[in-house]
């Protein structure tokens, strides 16, 4: 007990250092990468870029939301059939380095967009908050202290992005609604600009493409806690009831995540079908393979949300594949994925 609780000290004396929130955040989105994906999902990508190109148009336009590096899809397979690629995501310089990968720079657009709306300076300030309480944590109480100021925080950073978007759902003319809405209220306006800031830039296509992300839209405040039970797991076990307090402050991120991941999973819905003209080819894990009885967060709220949409008649299953996502290995995160193509019936 005692080596626990000097390596836990020593946990708190390192992070009371010259401790960088912003350098924290970058390590976290770091850290997520895994550096062996293009290798790992080559079967996956072969078979989802084939599926992709054998049944939309040759030559027409496509958008690939969260694309990232584009560890999933093919982009020289795309551009040959493709007339007009444009990237999505939130990181340019992951866009970049894909279409470097691919041989396809030229012509290729990016936009660096943020499919969510929760600017870093949340996360930020998330981080910066339990760095700064955590330092004191001593007891279970401390932990309850804790765990009600980051969900209080957490509920501001989701409400930055709620009121403005509401208006956005099921609203033909989105952009103008929501900025009516930021006009009224300067301050939402920061809050929501990432979501609708850019629409402009985001012209209609022919196709849209998402794959996995659906799933990942709504994870970061339960991600970045993680990362740091990761760190002090490293220096050896958490002393006493303090071990069952930080579980609970876990329990209660991840519930407070869970309330708010209809909303932006079907928002994301609502931007894919405004910017797609014919169909959209969604991605979406079903369960590890491992626990078929375990929907997977954010991919189940998707499912759930194309269903609804189909029995009003806004999109129609056209077709679907089913396939094995090798997400990392290492982990035994293998997912059982659907990838289909939902045709645009109407505006939703």
């Amino acid at each position: 007990m005692v080596a626990a609780y000097f390596k836990f000290w020593l946990w708190k004396v390192r992070m009371s250092g010259n401790f960088s929130a912003d350098l924290f955040y970058d390590m976290f989105r770091e850290a997520e990468i895994n550096a062996n994906a293009f290798e790992e999902w080559r079967d996956y990508r072969e078979a989802v870029t084939r599926y992709i190109i054998e049944v939309s148009r040759p030559g027409s336009s496509v958008t690939i939301f969260g694309a990232g590096r584009c560890n999933d899809i093919d982009l020289a397979e795309l551009k040959e059939h493709f007339g007009t690629i444009r990237l999505v995501d939130f990181d340019k310089k992951a866009m970049r380095a894909a279409v470097e990968k691919y041989g396809i720079s030229a012509g290729t657009e990016l936009v660096e967009h943020d499919l969510v709306g929760i600017k870093r300076e949340w996360y930020i300030r998330f981080i910066e908050l339990f760095h700064n309480e955590f330092m004191h944590l001593k007891t279970r109480q401390d932990c309850r202290m804790l765990s009600g100021e980051l969900i209080e925080l957490m509920r501001s950073a989701y409400g930055s992005i709620h009121e403005c978007c509401e208006a956005m759902h099921g609203n033909e003319n989105m952009h103008e609604s929501s900025e009516e809405m930021c006009v009224e209220n300067e301050g939402m306006h920061e809050g929501c600009e990432a979501t609708h800031g850019k629409y402009a830039e985001l012209q209609r296509t022919d196709y849209s493409v998402i794959l996995g992300v659906h799933s990942q839209l709504n994870n970061s405040f339960s991600g970045i806690w993680n990362y740091v039970l990761a760190a002090v797991r490293g220096l050896g076990e958490i002393p006493g009831e303090l071990a069952d307090g930080i579980k609970e402050i876990m329990i209660d991120i991840e519930n407070e995540q869970r309330r708010h991941t209809g909303d932006i999973v079907r928002r994301m819905n609502d931007l894919l079908l405004a910017t797609t003209q014919d169909s959209v080819f969604m991605g979406y894990e079903l369960y590890v393979t491992d626990n078929p009885q375990s929907p997977v967060e954010g991919a189940y709220q998707c499912s759930q949300d194309f269903e609804s949409r189909e029995k009003m008649g806004k999109i129609r299953t056209e077709s679907y594949i089913r396939t094995d996502w090798p997400l990392a290995r290492d982990r035994r995160l293998v997912y059982n994925t659907v990838v289909g193509k939902f045709r645009k019936i109407d505006y939703c």
